[in-house]
């Protein structure tokens, strides 16, 4: 039995995917918060060495309210846009996904993976979604969208699990 899937991946789920991923994912919630943190620490280390250098209190509290006002900018939403823009790359528009007895191919305008069922790391469902793990940073993402019932879903998520555990 083969499946042939061809779909698109909206903003909205990959949204979906990148939130199911953040509450599911200590390596990514950790990437987040480091992305998150390193430009306030170089401003508070660059003070730092301004103070070491006899910089004046006047200059000194300037730049700490500078540097505190971005930081906040940075933190809550410059670091959230900054990481969306790099992720969405390749990721949203037309998906055509091939499962044959051996593999799992996707390609789109973007992109082509093409991975064994054994390198299948964890197989995850939503209400909206099937995320098919290949590793901890990498999915295939498909939107229940991309079947025409729920019975094709259902003999879709057998046909992977079988193979999966094969």
């Amino acid at each position: 039995m083969h499946f042939s899937l061809n779909y698109s991946i909206s903003e909205s789920d990959y949204l979906d995917f990148i939130n199911f991923h953040h509450e599911n994912s200590d390596n990514f919630r950790r990437r987040v918060l480091i992305s998150r943190m390193v430009v306030p620490a170089i401003f508070v280390f660059w003070i730092i060495l301004q103070y070491g250098q006899g910089q004046s209190p006047a200059g000194l509290l300037i730049m700490v309210a500078a540097f505190v006002a971005f930081s906040i900018l940075w933190i809550f939403f410059l670091s959230k846009q900054l990481i969306w823009r790099q992720l969405c790359a390749g990721v949203i528009g037309n998906i055509r996904l091939e499962l044959d007895d051996t593999h799992i191919c996707q390609s789109s305008d973007n992109t082509n993976a093409k991975i064994t069922y054994f390198e299948i790391e964890k197989i995850a469902q939503t209400s909206n979604a099937i995320y098919i793990y290949a590793s901890a940073i990498r999915a295939f993402i498909i939107p229940f969208t991309a079947f025409e019932s729920e019975e094709g879903r259902n003999e879709f998520l057998k046909f992977l699990h079988t193979k999966q555990t094969t």
